[in-house]
């Protein structure tokens, strides 16, 4: 085994265990304090904060590849001009949402069954932020800096646990909450400068506009974390919209335990991409890196999938109690479903990480079936979710089926001797 990925992957694997716990310690606060019809409000606003903010997903993916391939080269100073560049565009961009947000919040409240406009308001200058904190995080992976990565990760969740926490035990309900969420929010970006603070300090290579493979490479990643985001969020907002609050509570929490699969395979994936950039801006094969990360997502995942099948309902009652206790026969199987989603998160993340754009296809194909099949049928939570095992398992053999085609001659030339042991690369 890579020692290097191992110990990468340990460090962000420990960090997003922690940012795991204080997310759901806020999650399943939130769920008893307020109650399913209330909690509802919270994770359908997220999720589509989460939808409205995929951009930011394939900037920080830009800045990570290309923060890779400059520091393989030496080259901190253009570097620091890419990002500086990015963040002028996406701050305009960001500021400019947040807007839009603001004045649509009647709309946005009517479609999502919302009672009041108020928590649209409050959460809306929350995009202006979200749209440049991830070129900060984007560099510090991509500078394979993870400590620093994993430390900065963890202001926010941390911070909107506390808070959020205090201003609902004072009565201020899920307004409270989106004000806590706002507030680690902006704490967390300006932290982010410090650890990048000797890479401000480096002369800067000014540059006018973004080089052309880097404007061909944000189409790509742009569509590929909005058909990725998609994918993942979009079953919590048709819920809210199609079913009746305390329903949507219910599926609010099923889905947010279910994500815990996710959680604790990101870590891989999210060292696995500068890893795979880099090798390849060195020429160097990276297979192994691949093959590697493939197994230990799959394995963490299984076991997280084996964990909630045997034990659903302690999962339930230690981080929703009693109220929710009737989503634990539905655990299992949406664990299946985010595990199926792992594996294709890992994939997609892979081809954006050699440069290849041919896998949209697939991606945004499964996409559209998902939205279709879960607007089409969504009569009860089996239903909603053999929609997500199937749109799921249907993505990971497209995926899996297309890299077998583009690499299967150097498989042929390399099985069984360069393939399958798992050593120390020199």
């Amino acid at each position: 085994m890579n020692l290097k990925l191992l110990k990468n992957s340990l460090i962000y694997f420990v960090g997003t265990l922690i940012f795991s716990v204080f997310n759901y310690l806020f999650n399943a606060q939130m769920g008893q304090r307020l109650g399913p019809s209330e909690y509802s409000i919270i994770g359908s606003l997220l999720s589509l904060i989460v939808i409205i903010t995929m951009p930011t997903n394939a900037v920080s993916t830009i800045i990570m590849r290309y923060a890779a391939h400059y520091q393989a080269q030496n080259q901190g100073g253009k570097i620091k001009a890419f990002a500086i560049h990015l963040t002028k565009r996406m701050a305009a961009v960001g500021v400019l949402i947040a807007i839009i947000f603001a004045l649509a919040s009647s709309w946005i409240a009517d479609f999502l069954k919302l009672p009041s406009t108020t928590p649209v308001i409050i959460i809306s200058p929350i995009l202006a932020f979200l749209f440049v904190l991830p070129i900060n995080r984007g560099l510090l992976q991509g500078l394979q800096r993870f400590f620093d990565s994993v430390i900065n990760q963890n202001i926010d969740p941390l911070i909107k646990l506390i808070l959020g926490l205090t201003l609902v035990s004072l009565g201020f309900g899920v307004n409270g909450a989106m004000v806590a969420i706002l507030i680690g929010t902006v704490i967390a970006y300006l932290g982010s400068f410090w650890p990048i603070r000797q890479l401000l300090k480096e002369p800067s290579q000014p540059i006018a506009h973004l080089p052309t493979e880097a404007k061909e490479y944000s189409w790509t990643a742009f569509l590929a974390f909005i058909f990725a985001t998609l994918l993942l969020q979009i079953d919590v907002i048709l819920v809210k919209h199609f079913l009746d609050a305390h329903t949507a509570g219910l599926y609010t929490a099923l889905s947010t335990m279910a994500k815990i699969v996710l959680f604790v395979t990101t870590p891989v994936v999210s060292v696995m991409f500068p890893m795979i950039s880099d090798l390849r801006g060195r020429d160097q094969k990276h297979y192994l890196i691949l093959m590697q990360s493939f197994l230990l997502v799959f394995a963490i995942g299984l076991v997280s999938c084996l964990g909630f099948y045997w034990f659903a309902p302690t999962v339930v009652n230690i981080l929703y109690k009693a109220e929710f206790i009737s989503v634990a026969p539905y655990l299992g199987l949406f664990g299946a479903a985010m595990l199926l989603y792992s594996l294709t998160n890992l994939w997609v993340n892979y081809f954006l990480s050699i440069g290849n754009r041919f896998f949209i296809v697939a991606l945004g194909l499964i996409t559209c079936l998902e939205i279709g099949l879960i607007w089409w049928r969504h009569d009860n939570f089996t239903v909603i979710i053999n929609n997500l095992l199937l749109t799921n398992a249907m993505g990971f053999i497209l995926l899996t089926g297309y890299y077998l085609y583009l690499k299967w001659p150097q498989i042929l030339e390399s099985w069984p001797t360069k393939l399958l042991p798992l050593h120390r690369e020199p």
